[in-house]
């Protein structure tokens, strides 16, 4: 298995996964449990993340995996900002 994303939001996590999923990709996410007890977005001076959420998919799903992820980071960083 490979990781296609992994982000300090869980639900960032969790869309990807669903649209990796309606694309005939099976998706697992984890560290969801530790991003939500360590707080999400939870991060040290240095700026390492402390708790991320993961996307793995199986190796032979990879390269239509990462095509999907790089069109859904996409539109994730162009959400307007409030």
């Amino acid at each position: 298995m490979k990781c296609v994303l992994n982000h300090s939001h869980a639900l960032a996590c969790g869309g990807l996964k669903d649209l990796l999923e309606s694309a005939g990709i099976e998706a697992i996410l984890t560290g969801e449990k530790g991003t939500f007890m360590a707080g999400e977005g939870t991060t040290i001076a240095d700026g390492l993340d402390l708790a991320l959420t993961e996307v793995w998919v199986n190796d032979e799903d990879f390269p239509k995996a990462s095509e999907i992820t790089a069109e859904f980071r996409k539109s994730f960083s162009q959400e307007p900002k409030q």
